[in-house]
């Protein structure tokens, strides 16, 4: 399976979006202490799969590991690691489409796909400029 299907299966499963990021803090701002913030957690472990919460971990710099984000133990909690986790894959591979869509737009003279036959051809063409690629990455 491919990311793409990888997206699909785990949209349909997690948390619908938007979704938000926040700093744990109390109704009226006030900063939360670590052990109201641990209290959360334990209660959140409660509530849910109570042999099981989640969490996405990345790699620093230095290659030790650090916690992205805690995810929980909800009955959506694994759709929605996995969707977290996938973010660093998506934006590499959106990247890389808007660097292609950039170059294709600017070495082709199809602008406006009004046809099939101008999509197959622009398809063509960003094959062409995909075969071009030098090792720098700027299209031949």
């Amino acid at each position: 399976m491919g990311m793409i299907d990888d997206i699909k299966r785990d949209r349909e499963a997690g948390t619908p979006g938007p979704w938000t990021g926040h700093n744990m803090v109390h109704a009226d701002g006030r900063a939360m202490t670590p052990d109201e913030i641990g209290e959360y957690v334990c209660n959140s472990v409660k509530m849910g799969e109570p042999n099981k919460f989640l969490f996405v971990i990345g790699k620093h710099a230095d290659g030790g590991d650090c916690d992205v984000c805690h995810t929980g133990n909800g009955p959506r909690g694994a759709a929605n690691t996995a969707r977290i986790a996938r973010v660093p894959d998506m934006e590499a591979a959106l990247l890389a489409a808007a660097d292609l869509a950039d170059a294709l737009e600017a070495r082709s003279p199809f602008t406006g796909f009004a046809s099939r036959g101008e999509i197959i051809a622009a398809l063509g063409e960003l094959r062409r400029l995909l075969d071009g690629v030098q090792h720098d990455g700027v299209p031949g």
